[in-house]
């Protein structure tokens, strides 16, 4: 490591030191926020109104990664056949793959016709 990278290092260490992990967190939620709130995910969510941590919890609760899968029109195929390329799979089990993405969204055995 260079001396002037040894430098900004420690003065790095003491500038993080001196700050309270609460007020950074605090800090860069709102600039998450801020930066989200035109999104599709934050307009759903009111993130222009959010303030604080509180205001955030309320807006977005907990949630399953499978809760957040498109549940309408071609999102819901487009999320299989995505899962099926990225795990390299065949016709057979990219066909099954979305099947189980219908079923478990349309809770039905089989697409729905046109679909």
């Amino acid at each position: 490591m260079t001396p002037l990278l040894r430098l900004y290092a420690r003065l790095r260490r003491r500038q993080l030191a001196r700050q309270s992990p609460e007020t950074v967190q605090r800090r860069v939620l709102r600039r998450l926020i801020r930066r989200a709130a035109h999104t599709r995910f934050g307009r759903d969510h009111g993130f222009a109104r959010i303030r604080d941590i509180h205001e955030f919890q309320r807006a977005v609760p907990l949630r399953r990664y499978e809760d957040f899968l498109v549940k309408e029109g071609v999102g819901a195929g487009a999320a299989a056949v995505l899962a099926a390329l990225l795990t390299n799979t065949d016709g057979r089990q990219l066909l099954a793959a979305i099947e189980r993405v219908y079923e478990e969204i349309y809770g039905l055995e089989q697409a729905p016709d046109g679909a």
